[in-house]
């Protein structure tokens, strides 16, 4: 899909540049790959707390874990916490 914002543009960015160098179909399915984003906007006394990024749908239906062969965190402030 065309990105539709700024952020949207980004993940796609960064999906393609670790992309770039395997061939669709063979290295990767390009039907169950791409990227997600999100917001989080805290303040100083919220706490998000130790968790592993899944596919929270699928294992609410099935019980299985997927998780994501590559995330990367941008900071968008001077501010953040540790990623793992």
């Amino acid at each position: 899909a065309t990105p539709r914002v700024g952020l949207e543009k980004l993940a796609r960015t960064v999906f393609d540049k670790h992309t770039s160098h395997l061939t669709a179909g063979k290295d990767y399915n390009p039907a169950t790959s791409g990227a997600e984003w999100w917001t989080l906007v805290l303040d100083g006394t919220d706490d998000v707390g130790l968790h592993w990024d899944r596919d929270y749908a699928l294992e609410g239906e099935s019980g299985i874990l997927v998780h994501p062969h590559l995330a990367t965190v941008t900071y968008l402030t001077a501010v953040g916490g540790p990623t793992i």
